[in-house]
């Protein structure tokens, strides 16, 4: 999953939303040096990743990319997927998912001390152009695809995941809507078993 998401499963504990939100940042066992609730953050980001790459929505979703992006079709999903929970009314409105960014924001940044400079300069990017909430509209999730794409340096133009993501948009959000619950009940399971 993507930023939002990763945030959004954290449900409600600043520290391993902290920790999850960064996970990708976070390489190998240096999770192992970090205070308990975000090394805790980590390894869910992890756990989420590890869910949500073997599921078969996800898997379903991959191959509507991978005809045209080979490899690179992984990377797309996580995305659009972000953008169909910004705009599921059944975990946000308008007014909540901006409420929601600035939380994650100021959740982040109390603990950015812990995080490697890569991740603090990303992070700095997204706040001054709030993609969390910009992930609620197609021309932002667009964007996010196609700097996606120039981040990988990937072979082929920039447009392509967008036109496949708007060819495809009803069947990805239908998959999304039979994927999130699962995920979902997945990371409270995680988070709560024994409690």
């Amino acid at each position: 999953m993507n930023f939002l998401a990763h945030a959004y499963l954290s449900f409600q504990d600043d520290e391993i939303l902290a920790g999850n939100f960064a996970g990708d940042f976070i390489k190998g066992k240096a999770w192992e040096k970090l205070p308990y609730n975000l090394a805790k953050g980590v390894l869910l980001h992890r756990e989420i990743d590890y869910f949500t790459d073997t599921h078969p929505e996800f898997i379903y979703c991959k191959r509507m990319f991978s005809k045209d992006l080979r490899h690179y079709s992984s990377l797309f999903p996580d995305l659009v997927f972000d953008h169909f929970l910004a705009n599921d009314s059944s975990r946000f409105t308008n007014d909540s998912l901006k409420d929601f960014s600035e939380r994650v924001y100021g959740a982040v940044e109390l603990n950015m001390g812990h995080f490697p400079r890569e991740f603090s300069f990303m992070f700095f990017r997204m706040k001054t152009g709030n993609w969390l909430y910009g992930y609620r509209f197609k021309g932002g999730i667009e964007n996010s695809i196609r700097g996606m794409v120039r981040k990988a340096n990937a072979p082929f133009d920039e447009m392509r995941p967008v036109e496949i993501f708007r060819e495809n948009y009803t069947a990805l959000q239908e998959s999304y809507q039979r994927f999130f619950p699962d995920l979902e009940s997945f990371v409270k399971e995680l988070l709560y078993a024994g409690s």
